[in-house]
């Protein structure tokens, strides 16, 4: 099999990994004193540790656990919306993702919905202008909270000037929540860069460590201010205050419930132990398989093969290993993808949950795209069979 999706999951998993899950140890889950408990405990305090330490942040900050980026998102999300007023209203960006855009429509609705949307017509930027329209069309009143991708899920494409954005959020005294789940393990996340002492304690970061992290699914996190507004998603057992009908009130007990993802954590663990050492190194690896890529295809790409398909023009973040293919109708996407499926090549049709990002081109939009997605495990020699057999299958198509 050849897989190129994982802008979506990362396949192999790190060698380490896959040791770790062929051993029988830490398979038993629970929350009380027993000795295997006990070790289990040590692995969630270390993930905690792991992900500040990772992402290089500050003494204000904390983690609390979930089991997936979209789990976090909306915890943070709906904190938020529980103390909104009639009036308050949200800017999101364009790139972000459904676990973003769907509790926001869902708890906000789309009258207090308000989209960046910058004169770049990309996720590289962040707009200051953009966002000072929206306020002054608002008379003045300021966003409850901004929600950004870091970095898009579709193109790879990361903010460039994240230090204007900080900027503008303290400024003006805005909560920023940045979905990382697509940056994180792809390019260092510094906390203290990003903030650069700017006494800014607003900032809500989400992800998860299943992506360019190369760790098993299940856990995701959402690092958060020691100060903040947040109220429990879901209510349950802690293994604390047992007899105690209501929550507990400390942290991390407050926001966490339920039986911890053992398995997925320790792989995180290990996960986030490597990306130190190999982050940059994977970076010019997917580097090096996109510009090949490229290559590759340009040279069986012609006038009449990109009245079916055309190779996006712009906005190639190398170093994220993401590709996108814009075919003329859906049809012919999906038609691509299955076939490839058919040879054993995994590529991704579709939208990508983003469904407000889209190419224009040529006076076309673009909303769904054949995603391919590298990572450091993929080679040269399956770009050569993947060109191989997509110029057979374009070949087949033109001739019908």
């Amino acid at each position: 099999m050849i897989y190129f999706n994982n802008a979506a999951d990362s396949y192999p998993k790190l060698a380490a990994i896959n040791d770790f899950l062929s051993k029988p140890s830490f398979f038993i889950a629970g929350r009380d004193c027993n000795c295997q408990t006990n070790k289990e405990l040590k692995v969630v305090d270390n993930f905690r540790e792991n992900l500040l330490e990772f992402t290089n942040a500050t003494d204000n900050f904390l983690v609390t656990i979930t089991s997936s980026a979209t789990e976090a998102s909306n915890l943070v999300i709906n904190s938020f919306n529980k103390c909104k007023s009639d009036n308050d209203y949200v800017i999101y960006d364009h790139s972000n993702h459904n676990s973003v855009l769907r509790p926001l429509h869902e708890l906000y609705g789309e009258n207090h919905l308000k989209m960046h949307n910058n004169i770049f017509g990309s996720p590289d930027y962040f707009d200051k202008d953009c966002i000072e329209r929206i306020i002054e069309s608002e008379n003045g009143l300021k966003p409850q909270f901004l929600v950004f991708s870091h970095q898009s899920n579709v193109t790879g494409s990361i903010i460039r000037n994240i230090d204007e954005l900080i900027t503008f959020v303290k400024d003006n005294d805005i909560p920023l929540i940045l979905d990382i789940t697509q940056s994180i393990g792809n390019t260092q996340i510094d906390i203290k860069s990003i903030l650069k002492d700017s006494g800014y304690n607003k900032l809500y970061l989400f992800g998860t460590t299943h992506k360019n992290l190369c760790s098993i699914s299940g856990t995701g996190f959402l690092i958060h201010p020691k100060e903040n507004n947040l109220v429990p998603l879901m209510y349950g057992g802690t293994g604390t205050q047992s007899l105690d009908y209501k929550q507990p009130k400390d942290y991390p007990h407050y926001l966490e419930c339920g039986t911890y993802n053992i398995q997925s954590l320790q792989s995180a663990n290990i996960a986030m132990n490597e990306a130190k050492e190999f982050i940059d190194i994977n970076k010019q690896i997917k580097s090096s398989l996109v510009r090949y890529f490229i290559d590759k295809y340009n040279e069986i790409n012609t006038p009449e093969l990109e009245k079916y398909v055309i190779l996006q023009p712009k906005f190639i973040n190398e170093e994220s290993g993401i590709i996108n293919l814009l075919p003329s109708n859906d049809d012919i996407g999906k038609l691509i993808a299955n076939e490839l499926f058919k040879k054993f090549i995994i590529v991704r049709f579709g939208c990508h949950c983003s469904p407000k990002f889209k190419f224009k081109l040529n006076g076309h939009t673009y909303d769904q795209t054949i995603r391919i997605s590298f990572n450091q495990f993929n080679t040269k020699s399956e770009i050569d069979m993947f060109i191989k057999e997509y110029d057979h299958i374009m070949f087949t198509i033109m001739v019908q």
